[in-house]
């Protein structure tokens, strides 16, 4: 398959590119603002002298090609690395997706998978998520708090109004992988700081559970769902 990853210096999108290298089944077009980064990660990855992926710098070429399936692995990043511009959330979701929809239009057979968030359910987490699960958003009081979980809830609704075209929206909860940025702000990151640093870890009182994906059964799942169609 020709599979096109944008945002490919992300971490997710880092897991699911060694892992598809190392299967050397498909060719992966590696959408980026820094081809300089990502041929860093592939060297630390082992996979510098791979033959089986195509280093793009920005997305002006993106929908010059057809691609079997598009992964949309772009993201704002963490509230500690938007610096209270909330505003990127909305903007940047809002851009690259709009950008893979233009392709699907021209190319209806290709498979879109986007990945959304947990988030979407809102922050009652006092029991697990199950079908009928509702998210209450006061709205005439929306906080910043709000704000992730309104952005990706509006992609996944939009994806639904394009009912004509192949899109999956993955809910990611919680992910972890080697590639892993150490200062990205997640709890797990802070967890491996002071296991490194031998620091005492130190929480509030309040009993928490977090599911994680390994990244073999997130590629799986991308697999299973381009194998579906």
């Amino acid at each position: 398959m020709k599979i096109a990853i944008l945002g490919a210096n992300s971490h997710i999108a880092k897991g699911l590119v060694n892992k598809l290298l190392a299967k050397s089944q498909n060719t992966l077009y590696l959408f980026t603002r820094s081809v300089t980064e990502i041929g860093k990660f592939l060297a630390v990855a082992g996979h510098e002298q791979c033959g089986d992926c195509v280093l793009i710098e920005g997305y002006l070429d993106f929908l010059k090609s057809r691609y079997d399936v598009i992964i949309n692995c772009v993201g704002a990043g963490t509230p500690d690395k938007l610096g209270n511009d909330y505003s990127i959330w909305f903007t940047l979701t809002e851009e690259f997706d709009n950008l893979c929809l233009a392709c699907l239009r021209s190319n209806p057979d290709t498979l879109y998978v986007n990945f959304s968030s947990g988030a979407v359910y809102g922050k009652d987490g006092s029991a697990p998520v199950a079908e009928h699960t509702v998210n209450c958003i006061e709205v005439n009081h929306i906080i910043p708090a709000d704000y992730y979980t309104i952005a990706r809830l509006n992609s996944e609704a939009k994806h639904r109004a394009f009912a004509a075209l192949k899109i999956v929206d993955i809910r990611i909860f919680a992910y972890f992988s080697r590639f892993i940025d150490l200062n990205s702000g997640y709890f797990i990151a802070e967890v491996m700081n002071c296991i490194r640093s031998k620091r005492i870890l130190q929480t509030n009182a309040v009993n928490m559970v977090r599911d994680y994906i390994h990244p073999d059964d997130l590629l799986e799942l991308v697999l299973k769902c381009a194998a579906a169609g």
